[in-house]
């Protein structure tokens, strides 16, 4: 993802100005030693670089003129505000590194919680997605009823007409006949309001359930 490759580029980019950052610290440290103690900080340079020659000669240069000081790399005489410039451009040059490594800091944050965001609403959009497929298999499954009543129904309304038509026919026939023939149509036409009424509801919850779907995709 384009944020998360962001987010190592500019990690890169902050360990890398941390470690410039080091570096310019400790050569401020070691210039401002050398203008401080110059005496200990060339000694110590001058050992290091050539044990078997004259130990005094870097200090000696050093002692004789106070307002320059030996390099201690290559031995010749620099200016203490020369040095001093060197230092504040330093520092200068540090701070410069400290305010970009604050702004990549910032950048950083800024794609961490880009990149939280995302994760959030990804994850979100998955419940989402979960929740409409549960509902699609109820709405699914209440049409299937629906649909074995709708059935149901017909069949009920067949039978009644078919009964209707045989009362019709029996009209001249014994009369306790015929009120057993009209006690059984009430029955039927009961039974099928009561599925009428089973359907409307099934109906009304469909309704409901589609009404909730619209709300949680917005």
């Amino acid at each position: 993802m384009l944020c998360e490759a962001e987010i190592e580029t500019l990690q890169e980019e902050k360990a890398a100005l941390s470690k410039e950052i080091s570096q310019l610290q400790s050569t401020i440290q070691f210039n401002e030693q050398l203008l401080e103690e110059p005496d200990s900080v060339l000694v110590d340079a001058n050992e290091s670089v050539d044990d078997g020659g004259d130990d005094g000669a870097i200090t000696d240069q050093l002692l004789d003129d106070s307002e320059t000081v030996t390099c201690w790399t290559c031995g010749s005489s620099v200016a203490r505000e020369q040095i001093e410039t060197t230092i504040e451009q330093l520092r200068d040059a540090r701070e410069d590194r400290i305010q970009e490594r604050t702004e990549i800091n910032s950048d950083l944050e800024e794609r961490r919680e880009t990149v939280s965001t995302i994760n959030e609403s990804r994850s979100e959009y998955k419940r989402t997605q979960r929740r409409l497929d549960s509902i699609d298999d109820e709405i699914d499954s209440r049409s299937e009823t629906i649909d074995d009543l709708t059935d149901e129904r017909e069949a009920l309304t067949n039978e009644i007409d078919a009964l209707e038509t045989e009362i019709d026919e029996l009209e001249t026939e014994d009369y306790s006949g015929v009120l057993d023939q009209h006690k059984e149509v009430n029955q039927l036409e009961f039974k099928l309001e009561r599925k009428e009424r089973e359907r409307d509801e099934i109906d009304d919850e469909i309704s409901s359930i589609e009404e909730q779907t619209l709300v949680n995709v917005q």
